[in-house]
């Protein structure tokens, strides 16, 4: 298909974009952190169990959890700052965790009221931190990010910083 002037017309306009929210460091560090955390909780419910609980919790943030944080990358250029915060805590948890507890239902997870009230205060500071960082152009996806090696060497540093930024 051609334009108006004869030149070709791009198939998906560099406008998809606006509308792909997806960060892919966030999905996998999402599954990782969030799976050892429902192994923990489930540890004692026997091995299987809390295999079981890990899978389905990693598999649960590999795909929410690109999303979850592309929201929140997104979220950060909201102008005034204090509204993307609000949107990013009022969107981020309720839609997470409502899914989250589905799936674990549906997947048997014995511990899992315990491992919902971790995972939900994990997600508050979370979310805090992931606003935090990628205000200061850390733990971003697509063009102009760093790569995740040099986002956890920064980790350590952004760490202090928010817990200074806290007091």
């Amino acid at each position: 298909m051609s334009s108006p002037t004869g030149s070709p017309a791009p198939a998906r306009g560099p406008r998809w974009r606006n509308w792909l929210i997806w960060n892919w460091k966030g999905a996998v560090l999402g599954a990782v952190f969030r799976g050892l955390i429902f192994l923990a909780v489930n540890f004692n419910a026997g091995r299987a169990a809390a295999l079981a609980a890990m899978g389905t919790q990693a598999g649960f943030r590999l795909t929410i959890g690109g999303v979850t944080a592309g929201l929140i990358e997104r979220l950060c250029g909201v102008q005034p700052p204090w509204l993307g915060a609000t949107l990013a805590f009022a969107i981020v948890p309720a839609f997470v965790h409502g899914m989250e507890f589905v799936v674990h239902r549906q997947a048997g997870t014995p511990r899992m009221a315990l491992g919902e009230t971790v995972s939900v205060s994990v997600t508050v500071v979370s979310t805090a931190f992931q606003l935090f960082a990628m205000r200061r152009g850390a733990f971003i996806a697509g063009d102009g990010a760093k790569s995740l090696a040099a986002d956890m060497i920064a980790l350590p540093r952004l760490i202090v910083e928010f817990v200074r930024s806290i007091f």
